[in-house]
């Protein structure tokens, strides 16, 4: 008889203590499945003004530091050096990343001027990123000065640009 108790009390604390670890799972569970604070979609923005003018000066601050950076490599170019290879490769990806967005062709009427400077300034960094390449191929120095030209009047007319939409 004892054994019979003994056995019905055991079989209650394991019952009751599953009953517990069940609950607790439970509650677990509907703490991970809470939902999560909503998040801001920045794409349900649609104001055309807004779009072109984030693009524009966005684009100009990653620009500004491939710029640098390329400006540095071509003051003292070394095609042999595989570091350096490498970073002017780096960069020019930056900039055929750029130009290879659609971004500037649909121009809203109030940033006209703005966007003038805008796609010059993209034609001239098509000019370097066909031409340094070659450059450094040929060994050209006066090609590779051509870029460095193009590069700075890029650079002056997409400041431009940013300094038009400021208006």
């Amino acid at each position: 008889m004892k054994t019979s108790k003994l056995y019905r009390c055991f079989s209650i604390l394991l019952t009751f203590a599953i009953l517990i670890n069940f609950g607790a799972c439970n509650s677990q569970k509907q703490i991970e499945t809470k939902p999560v604070d909503k998040v801001i979609d920045s794409s349900i923005i649609n104001d055309q003004k807004v779009l072109y003018f984030s693009g524009v000066t966005s684009q100009k601050l990653l620009m500004d530091d491939a710029f640098y950076v390329l400006n540095n490599l071509m003051k003292d170019p070394n095609p042999q050096d595989n570091s350096w290879t490498f970073q002017l490769n780096v960069q020019l990806t930056r900039i055929q990343r750029m130009l290879s967005d659609e971004f500037g062709k649909i121009c809203p009427v109030e940033y006209q001027d703005a966007n003038i400077h805008y796609l010059k300034a993209l034609e001239s960094f098509r000019f370097v990123l066909e031409n340094y390449p070659k450059a450094l191929e040929n060994l050209d120095t006066s090609l590779m000065e051509a870029c460095n030209q193009e590069l700075r009047m890029g650079s002056e007319l997409l400041e431009a640009s940013v300094e038009e939409l400021n208006k």
